[in-house]
């Protein structure tokens, strides 16, 4: 393109281009010029072979050597100015703003004058050979892909003088260039095979495939070739740690197929071409690296005589591994492609793709669900659950039913079944439900597998009782299961998995991420016990279950380092105290009330204590009369049950009380001693007492110290039970009279 205000001749243009390319003609590709000029045009057409020289700067045959005065370019010199002329123009080229009608009167500001732009276009061509002759830094000749090739350009020409358009004496000169590369090799990397199948599983909730423990996966790495040659081409293949090994890929199937190749070996994809082509060349050295994790496919060099492109397509087949890992992780499996070019830097492409691992999520709770004793049964409480009642849900200790619970129990409702209660109010002799819940949230769809979990024997409650051992699912169907060494109660129960793919409890997620609602991933195992006859009052017993073993896959390793655990509570009853005035000793026609005295006369109280069946250790009562009574005597003890035992083992009766007044406020304070009262009686419906009967005299005080005892005083008796809760003494309830 010449400037507006410019004009030249005597026009020559050089353009030289680099070695691996020669000049092309053939007669169809013949060097065009086409000129928009000041005042004409000239369409396309063939550039003149008189005007312009081919000088070719390369040795044939290629020598290799760029310095010896042929460095494999070519240049060609088009004299621009005389191909004009042979045209039918004068040789000049004359920027648009110039006038030439008026012998050259230049329009700064062409306003007055403006031609348009004065451009030209001359079209050759070049054949990109198979070989570079003189300038291959490599060493190798062959071009390959991401080779570089370049062609520069200088336009030279006479200045006009633009008001006379006759040469000036001056010359300039213009330069240009360009360049380009041979097309690089693309590379993709993705999943080929799951399980040896081609047909894909459903992408997860995230868009990826979701693999599982002991799933296979097949990858594919191809590599499109486009000129058919490879200079050290070099596919490595990162897999992530710790789910692949990459040591386990050990062989090379010298195959071409569409079959996915077994764990532990690659082989050739189907659009394989390059091995064809190559021959035994195209058969990749196989290597991996087990710190690194990677697998390696070497390739040497191949200068091919087709020069179509190629594909390399290679699968090879890992397994993932049984190791504990994080559910929903994304894994990335990055392959990269290194190759050697001739005379630029190696070619290097990556591809990676993506999966998502499944894995097991178990967890443990334990609750107490049930008991045999129905509400109103006890006069001393009915049992009582703790954070929530769990009965509506599940059926009574001692029902004998397959399934111990109503419904279906699943992830939904798994916090408003009271799987996670504690219970209270229960005595000797009563029967207790205890569950285990194991909830598996994970996503495998494999569930888990080798499930193994034990519970302890709460104290105060004997293990040869246990009984109505269920194991369920969430469903109620039945899970089938073993007993390992101990049973239950030593080392464990382990459950039967369903098959190799399928273990006992299923999964807790679905495939596209919701939540399971099935009940099929919760394992909810009951079983009765029944509380021994040395169990106390108030005393509570917490027992610990532990799930200690489940796995990926059958036999895999165990996802439990640290075991997991839960615990539950019972609390046993309490006794409780009642306390009466029976009667005074001066009463009926003509004398005072039965709930009045006279100073001297004796008033009889009862007290009576309810105790719950088992062992109530260390029972005391302390009587606390006001000021104006006195104790007198222990009147009588008696028991309504020959069931009631002292510490002996014989039936309570007063000679087991032991009777303490204190003497420092005139008989006010008096302690009776039950000691252990054993109550052997499994009625709940019977209430156990022991009634005590004493007397107190109205006392005749009329000092200072004291309050008069006068008509109308009124005098209270209170009295307080405690027992022995776990080696401490503990108040139960003060009552009065």
């Amino acid at each position: 393109q010449v400037a507006g205000d410019f004009g030249y001749e005597d026009l020559v243009i050089t353009d030289t281009f680099s070695d691996g390319q020669r000049w092309y003609t053939d007669g169809s590709y013949l060097p065009t010029l086409q000129i928009n000029g000041n005042t004409y045009t000239l369409s396309t057409e063939q550039f003149n072979a008189s005007n312009f020289v081919i000088t070719e700067n390369f040795s044939n045959p290629g020598d290799g050597n760029p310095n010896d005065g042929t460095d494999g370019t070519t240049t060609i010199t088009f004299n621009l100015s005389d191909e004009l002329i042979r045209r039918g123009e004068d040789g000049k080229l004359v920027g648009g703003g110039v006038d030439r009608s008026t012998g050259g009167t230049l329009d700064d500001d062409l306003t007055s004058y403006n031609d348009g732009a004065t451009t030209g276009r001359i079209v050759f061509y070049t054949q990109i050979q198979n070989e570079f002759s003189d300038d291959f830094p490599s060493g190798d000749p062959e071009e390959n892909q991401g080779d570089r090739f370049t062609n520069d350009v200088i336009i030279d020409g006479a200045l006009l003088n633009t008001t006379t358009l006759v040469v000036n004496g001056n010359r300039e000169a213009d330069d240009s260039g360009t360049s380009f590369t041979i097309e690089r090799a693309e590379l993709a990397k993705s999943i080929y095979a799951v399980n040896g199948s081609t047909t894909l599983p459903a992408a997860g909730a995230d868009g990826l495939i979701r693999v599982t423990p002991g799933d296979t996966v097949t990858y594919r790495l191809t590599y499109q070739i486009p000129t058919g040659n490879i200079d050290d081409l070099v596919l490595t293949d990162f897999l992530p740690l710790p789910v692949f090994a990459s040591t386990e890929i050990t062989t090379f199937d010298d195959t071409v197929s569409a079959a996915a190749p077994a764990a532990g070996q690659a082989k050739f994809g189907p659009s394989e071409t390059y091995r064809q082509e190559a021959g035994t060349s195209g058969i990749p050295t196989l290597s991996t690296d087990g710190p690194s994790n990677f697998v390696q496919f070497t390739y040497g060099k191949f200068d091919g005589v087709n020069t179509e492109a190629k594909t390399i397509d290679i699968l090879l087949t890992v397994t993932v591994s049984d190791d504990p890992f994080t559910d929903k992780l994304f894994l990335t499996n990055q392959v990269n492609a290194n190759e050697g070019t001739t005379n630029t830097v190696n070619a290097e492409e990556n591809a990676i793709v993506q999966i998502q691992l499944s894995e097991p999520v178990l967890n443990i709770t334990k609750g107490v669900v049930g008991t045999n004793v129905n509400p109103g049964d006890n006069v001393l409480g009915d049992p009582s659950y703790t954070p929530i009642d769990p009965t509506p849900t599940f059926k009574d200790a001692g029902s004998t039913d397959a399934v111990a619970f109503n419904g279906s129990i699943n992830s939904q409702n798994l916090d408003t079944v009271g799987i996670d209660s504690n219970l209270t109010n229960v005595d000797a002799g009563d029967q207790v439900r205890f569950a285990i819940v194991i909830e598996n949230t994970g996503s495998s769809r494999k569930g888990a597998f080798d499930l193994q979990f034990r519970d302890d024997v709460p104290a105060g409650f004997d293990p040869s009782s246990l009984s109505n051992l269920r194991v369920t699912r969430g469903d109620g169907s039945t899970v089938s299961f073993s007993q390992l060494a101990g049973g239950l109660f030593g080392n464990g129960i382990e459950l039967t998995d369903q098959n190799a793919n399928l273990g006992a409890i299923e999964a807790g997620e679905a495939n596209d991420g919701t939540e399971t609602t099935d009940g099929r991933n919760i394992i909810i195992i009951t079983y009765d016990l029944t509380a021994d006859d040395t169990v106390e009052a108030l005393d509570s017993t917490s027992s610990e279950a532990t799930l200690h073993n489940y796995a990926g896959t059958e036999g895999g390793d165990d996802f439990t380092p640290i075991d997991l655990t839960d615990s539950a509570s019972v609390t046993f009853l309490g006794p409780s105290i009642a306390k009466v005035l029976a009667g005074t000793s001066v009463s009926g026609t003509n004398n005072n009330a039965a709930n009045e005295a006279v100073i001297g006369e004796l008033a009889f109280y009862e007290v009576t204590v309810t105790f719950p069946e088992g062992i109530t250790p260390g029972a005391k009562i302390v009587d606390t009369l006001d000021e104006g009574l006195a104790f007198v005597e222990l009147l009588s003890v008696t028991a309504n049950s020959t069931d009631l035992d002292n510490s002996s083992g014989n039936d309570f009766s007063i000679s087991d009380v032991t009777v303490s007044a204190s003497t420092a406020d005139q008989g006010r304070t008096v302690t009776f001693t039950l000691d252990n009262v054993d109550n052997r009686n499994r009625d709940n419906t019977q209430p156990d007492t022991i009634t005590l009967r004493y007397s107190a005299v109205v006392r005749n005080v009329n000092d200072s110290a004291d309050p008069d005892n006068q008509t109308g005083t009124t005098l209270n008796n209170s009295a307080e039970l405690s027992i022995d809760v776990d080696g401490t003494e503990t108040s139960i309830d003060t009552v009065s009279a």
